[in-house]
């Protein structure tokens, strides 16, 4: 249920930013993103639950941001997953603990696909509240 709402939440704030947004398993990245700039967001995996008929859910999230040499630049990635992490970070369904600052953003040494893309990973760490 609240997966479901956050990738929706990743999807809509990757879609804003130009990105062809997709979610599954990293292992399909290369057989599917065929369009350019792509964001492919591994599906997120809870990790920790607290509270029993409410309380928080925290998922781990990597989100795949890729572009074609020459139409993007690594920068331009980065700045563009900046400004994704913030846009999760603002929606009221999340809690981001130290906001945008608590994620990560990580050049990929080559590419994912056999397109030769550049590409960036942002990874964090966001918790939603639930109520049963």
């Amino acid at each position: 249920m609240k997966r479901t709402q956050l990738i929706e939440i990743v999807g809509a704030a990757a879609s804003a930013a130009g990105y062809d947004f997709k979610c599954g398993e990293a292992e399909k990245i290369g057989s599917t993103v065929r369009n350019y700039p792509a964001a492919w967001l591994v599906t997120p995996a809870a990790y920790d639950i607290s509270g029993r008929n409410e309380g928080t859910i925290s998922y781990s999230l990597q989100l795949h941001m890729m572009g074609l040499k020459g139409a993007s630049t690594v920068e331009q990635l980065e700045a563009d997953a900046l400004a994704i992490a913030a846009s999760v970070c603002a929606d009221p369904a999340i809690f981001c603990q130290s906001g945008a600052r608590g994620f990560e953003i990580s050049t990929q040494s080559g590419s994912l696909t056999s397109h030769g893309e550049l590409s960036v990973t942002l990874s964090g760490v966001v918790s939603m509240g639930f109520y049963l």
